[in-house]
């Protein structure tokens, strides 16, 4: 069976939030999965997730909960993204071996590791 050789899949669906008149994102609707999967006992170590749920504080804060989110990386949406003549993220180069951020001038940066 497929369940025997990817692991157990499971399924969280809160019909009062699916059809929430707000029409709340998916990026906000993580913490409660986590929350009624943990009541569950079945928070489970990694996440698959769409886009619409990749935003970076949610992977940290999945992270603090022991669960790795795995799915593509949602589009910067940031102003500078919607403003042709400033800088995004997509500019910078991360160096890992040398642990260092590059902006697009060559400047460096000392990459630290959240505390």
């Amino acid at each position: 069976m497929l369940g025997d050789q990817i692991g157990p899949l499971f399924a969280d669906v809160d019909f009062a939030d699916l059809y929430a008149a707000d029409g709340a994102p998916d990026v906000t609707q993580v913490a409660g999965i986590h929350a009624r999967l943990t009541l569950r006992n079945l928070l489970p170590a990694e996440h698959l997730v769409d886009a619409g749920t990749t935003a970076g504080p949610v992977l940290v804060e999945s992270l603090a909960r022991a669960v790795r989110l795995v799915g593509p990386l949602s589009d910067e949406s940031s102003w500078q993204a919607r403003t042709p003549s400033a800088l995004t993220s997509a500019q910078f180069r991360l160096d890992w071996a040398q642990q260092v951020a590059v902006c697009p001038q060559g400047q460096r940066a000392e990459l630290v590791a959240a505390s």
